[in-house]
């Protein structure tokens, strides 16, 4: 696994003023050279320091290394905030894809999940996923949004996946887990890659 991670000194603030600038500031890029079950960001210093953001953004393009699952082989990928295991999470799904369309709601001990691409899929694909997590550094119960999209069983059909999820907790996010597989049985791939953003509070008019 190798992790890029952003510590230069914030070069959005000058003199200590914000200036006007892209609002999204690149934090870390993770890409796995081998196998791995989980991936765990971290909030450190300078521009990685997550306490100046209002939302995170994660894209992530993933695979993981286990067999086709009954008629899909998509898998979920699950998330866990600061390190709490807990039953602390209920997310509801909406989904669409070959094998019809579906709604689900859920308590567990992780995010909700997004979809990502398993090995029994065509070869070298992997699936796509975006995530927003909203006022991380509020006094609030901590919001995600999370949409995927990807093939499915070598192409045969494709699937997409919406799921909106709360933490349960009022604490400042400063820790994310990505769980391939809660069993630890799987794992995701080489060159799964995890790409994080921190948003800013525009403060110029």
């Amino acid at each position: 696994m190798t992790t890029t991670v952003n510590t230069d000194a914030p070069a959005y603030m000058v003199d200590g003023v914000l200036t006007d600038g892209e609002p999204w500031v690149a934090l870390s890029s993770t890409v796995l050279t081998g196998d791995a079950n989980s991936v765990t960001l971290t909030s450190s210093t300078g521009a990685n320091d997550w306490s100046q953001y209002m939302d995170l953004v994660l894209i992530q393009s993933s695979r993981n290394d286990y067999a086709d699952v009954g008629n899909s082989a998509g898998y979920f990928i699950l998330g866990q905030y600061n390190d709490d295991a807990g039953t602390n999470y209920p997310w509801q799904r909406f989904y669409g894809g070959g094998s019809g369309n579906g709604v689900g709601q859920f308590v567990s001990s992780s995010t909700g999940a997004v979809l990502g691409l398993s090995g029994s899929s065509g070869a070298n694909g992997f699936g796509g996923s975006t995530c927003r997590i909203t006022d991380i550094n509020s006094g609030k119960w901590k919001v995600s949004t999370h949409h995927s999209a990807n093939e499915m069983t070598g192409g045969s059909y494709h699937s997409v996946y919406q799921t909106t999820s709360i933490w349960q907790n009022t604490a400042a996010i400063i820790k994310i887990k990505l769980i391939a597989d809660t069993a630890g049985t799987y794992n995701f791939s080489a060159d799964s890659r995890f790409d994080l953003f921190g948003t800013l509070p525009r403060m110029v008019s």
